[in-house]
């Protein structure tokens, strides 16, 4: 049984809202947090943990992605979201593009693919 002799549990840290997807960068956790918008975690080692803050958003935050210093979500009727990532603490919104229903989006060489939950697939370039 792969679960009780390769994986041994380490720590578990609740977020306020309902955790769907993260991203890790450095020494911190990007979660896409439901109808809490972002949440961040942050600590040195897996142990230490904890969380750190969020930011606030009126969608569903279902997808997150990285790209260079800034950070995309996927915040459903929300739309799309950009943050820069500047102060990595306090992740700062720098733009939105406005979608029907965003429920997730993957970043790959200068292009965003976007599955929105009323247009299917969504095909986006990224310009800088």
């Amino acid at each position: 049984d792969i679960f009780s002799n390769d994986i041994e549990f380490i720590n578990n840290i609740d977020t306020p809202g309902s955790a769907r997807c993260l991203v890790i960068k450095d020494n911190l956790i990007y979660v896409a947090d439901g109808t809490q918008g972002l949440a961040i975690l942050s600590g040195d080692s897996e142990e230490e943990l904890e969380y750190s803050g969020s930011v606030s958003t009126s969608g569903y935050a279902q997808w997150v992605e990285l790209f260079n210093d800034d950070l995309l979500l996927a915040d459903g009727d929300n739309g799309l979201l950009f943050f820069n990532l500047k102060n990595p603490l306090k992740p700062k919104l720098v733009g939105r593009m406005p979608l029907k229903y965003v429920n997730s989006i993957k970043i790959f060489e200068g292009y965003v693919f976007v599955t929105d939950k009323y247009r299917g697939f969504i095909i986006l370039e990224l310009k800088s």
